[in-house]
């Protein structure tokens, strides 16, 4: 029976972080650390990959092409959290502070926050050429200066929101040193 004043775990994390804190080195934990950075350098690979043909050939210049691209840049960067989780699991460490956990993590956390709105862009702009297709052609396709303010306000606007996310999630206290 369950009692109130039972202090066991109510949840599977705090049961994870109860097993494995203090535990050293743990088979399970880099067995599924070393799983997800290899599929995450992987994953690296075929983002230059994509970066690296889009740059190189003149015909993927078209706007859904470089948003393709901002998203494989993003997903590159957001890719290196597993890097960072492999590299505390394999020194022993497993579990890390939050004061240190964040400042590995804002790059990474800004990256993946901008790729939430690449996908809504590539959609939008997938739509608008279906929708309109002369008028994406006109004004955006065969326009260079209608495409790079296209895609300049695109940028901004997926800067200013993943910019604002990361910034809303630091609380105020998360900074604050308690005076003794």
């Amino acid at each position: 029976m369950n009692n109130l004043t039972d202090k066991s775990p109510t949840n599977s994390t705090d049961e994870i972080y109860l097993r494995f804190k203090d535990a050293g080195l743990s088979f399970e934990l880099i067995l599924w650390a070393t799983i997800k950075f290899i599929f995450a350098l992987i994953s690296q690979i075929m983002c230059a990959s994509v970066v690296y043909v889009t740059i190189k050939s003149k015909t993927l210049r078209q706007s859904y092409n470089i948003l393709i691209v901002a998203n494989c840049i993003c997903g590159f960067f957001f890719m290196f959290t597993f890097s960072i989780q492999f590299g505390i699991i394999i020194t022993g460490i497993n579990f890390i502070p939050l004061k240190l956990c964040f400042p590995l993590m804002i790059i990474p956390i800004f990256f993946v926050q901008s790729q939430y709105l690449l996908y809504l862009a590539l959609s939008i702009d997938r739509l608008i050429t279906v929708m309109f297709p002369i008028w994406h052609l006109t004004n955006i396709q065969k326009s260079d200066r209608g495409n790079k303010f296209y895609l300049f306000f695109i940028f901004t606007l997926i800067i200013c929101y993943a910019g604002c996310t990361v910034l809303s999630g630091i609380n105020p206290s998360f900074f604050d040193t308690p005076n003794k």
